[in-house]
């Protein structure tokens, strides 16, 4: 059940009915997953913002290759035609930025009940420093959503990880990436 809500906002009494098992049960498994390092809660960012904000984590399956093997995706082909790709490619750059990250850096997700949301915020001392975007396209656009984020958080560095060849500037304060771009050239320059 997991592997079919990966990248989504997790509910603890929604999986407690469909399994006909109690929420404390429930959190006492996606605990145990947590620390067994199968799973990530990413946590949101709700810290002196004055809007109704989602406060409830994502969950995803830390390793996509288990992902997809849960969800029946056995080839690439399945994977290229299957609607999991988009949140996939999500969960795989947010793992691999997650392991990348030092201590001082701290990184959360940022979604209001009006529908704002960028994936990944990175924080330093409870200040949001950049917003990022994942999206599994090689010619992102910047979303309403997105922009409405930056202005929110009033982020300097924002960034759309893609699955793009090269890195470009999309807008004034916004950078296309691919993920080895970001993880090995930007990650280091800006956590530091």
């Amino acid at each position: 059940m997991i592997a079919a809500f990966h990248g989504n906002i997790w509910n603890t009494e929604t999986f407690a009915r469909a399994m006909g098992l109690t929420g404390k049960t429930i959190n006492k498994y996606i605990n145990f997953f947590e620390q067994a390092y199968l799973i990530h809660r990413l946590q949101p960012f709700h810290i002196n913002i004055k809007k109704r904000l989602v406060k409830s984590p994502k969950i995803y399956i830390r390793d996509t290759g288990i992902l997809h093997s849960l969800n029946g995706i056995d080839t690439l082909n399945n994977l290229l035609n299957n609607v999991l790709i988009g949140a996939s490619w999500e969960g795989y750059v947010i793992e691999q930025v997650f392991s990348s990250l030092n201590e001082k850096t701290e990184a959360y997700f940022y979604r209001t009940h009006q529908g704002t949301e960028c994936d990944l915020l990175l924080v330093k001392n409870n200040k949001p420093f950049a917003c990022i975007e994942i999206k599994y396209t090689s010619s992102p656009k910047i979303t309403k959503s997105f922009s409405t984020a930056i202005n929110d958080l009033q982020t300097t560095r924002n960034y759309i990880i893609a699955y793009t060849e090269s890195d470009f500037p999309l807008a004034k304060n916004i950078e296309v990436v691919n993920a080895d771009s970001f993880i090995n050239n930007v990650l280091p320059g800006i956590t530091n």
